[in-house]
């Protein structure tokens, strides 16, 4: 039988603007979504959402359903996370207005299609980019 271990949860926003969606860098290059690690005491889920991502984007947006599961194990040790285990849940997002301006938390951003989204091959974080061809195949 497996040990329980303490983890962390993350959700992650898929905003979708017309035929894209956003996609962000981090400060190593490497693929992220608006989101964060939800918090102690948080327990209104979708406004935790739409905070990080207007913290992190300066968007606003509607949250709607989960639709992709991922994990990672932060082992950069030079990472504020470093160590963690999150689980992630992608959230498929609608935006609703707001103009780009990225926090010091991110390097980059590009809205992608679905024939961008393969170009992700390279920038790490295999879950991120799973979510994403899940999502342009059902859309």
């Amino acid at each position: 039988m497996a040990k329980d271990e303490l983890f962390c949860i993350g959700q992650k926003a898929v905003i979708d603007k017309g035929s894209e969606v956003l996609v962000l860098f981090d400060m190593r290059g490497q693929l992220d979504m608006p989101g964060g690690k939800i918090k102690e005491g948080v327990t209104d889920f979708t406004a935790e959402l739409k905070r990080e991502v207007e913290e992190e984007a300066n968007l606003e947006i509607e949250v709607g359903e989960p639709f992709s599961i991922g994990y990672f194990e932060e082992m950069d040790g030079k990472s504020k996370n470093f160590g963690k285990k999150v689980y992630l849940v992608f959230f498929k997002c609608r935006y609703i207005s707001g103009e780009i301006k990225l926090s010091e938390e991110h390097s980059g951003y590009k809205w992608v299609n679905k024939n961008i989204c393969k170009e992700f091959s390279s920038a790490g974080r295999e879950d991120y980019r799973r979510a994403l061809e899940k999502y342009f195949s059902k859309s």
